[in-house]
């Protein structure tokens, strides 16, 4: 009993998070969720125009697989240990490969009724929160790491912690996403994230 609370004492918040993540996806499945994701997406289709709509499409751009990987091949020169190089690189394609086999595995349909742009694919989880998170919270790690001049430092930190927060918003308020999926897709990622730094000592 003792050896469980000590377990659950040093990984009480990886535990909570996959708990969380579980009952989540079964509520998902089970349709428990369905009204709520309809009428937060009903609620952000209230307040779309045309200025908000450019820069939300601006904001998603940030989470497209080819932004991310041209900041990668940027970082080739950037980065003095290639270690670092690689867990950018994990974090960014090995996560999207998860994503797509998740969403093969569940097969939910994204809320048409409510797209303003086209998006194909399967809805759960956000492949923008999951692979975004996971990236950014990454060059957060190593901005702290290599950035010398607080001022750049926090000038980069905060843009980055604002982009985090804005890219999954930008998939409810696009329509291509229930806000379960973008949940969903950031609990993974601050699992990802925990793990490595916790387990593979990678932060």
């Amino acid at each position: 009993m003792q050896k469980v609370i000590k377990f659950f004492n040093k990984n009480y918040l990886l535990i909570i998070l996959n708990i969380i993540l579980i009952i989540l996806t079964i509520c998902i499945f089970t349709n428990f969720t369905y009204d709520f994701d309809n009428y937060i997406l009903l609620n952000f289709a209230k307040i779309r125009n045309n200025f908000l709509t450019k820069f939300m499409i601006l904001i998603s751009e940030f989470g497209r697989w080819y932004f991310i990987a041209t900041i990668i091949v940027l970082s080739i020169f950037l980065l003095k240990n290639k270690k670092d190089f690689f867990i950018l690189i994990f974090n960014s394609f090995f996560v999207l490969l998860m994503n797509l086999l998740i969403k093969i595995i569940f097969t939910r349909i994204r809320p048409i009724n409510f797209m303003i742009v086209e998006e194909k694919g399967y809805s759960f989880p956000s492949g923008h929160a999951m692979v975004s998170f996971t990236f950014y919270v990454t060059l957060l790690f190593l901005i702290k790491k290599y950035i010398a001049n607080n001022n750049i430092k926090k000038i980069l930190q905060i843009f980055i912690i604002i982009l985090i927060i804005l890219i999954p918003i930008s998939r409810i308020y696009l329509g291509v996403h229930y806000l379960t999926d973008v949940v969903a897709g950031i609990l993974i990622s601050a699992i990802i994230i925990l793990i490595e730094k916790k387990y593979l000592k990678l932060f």
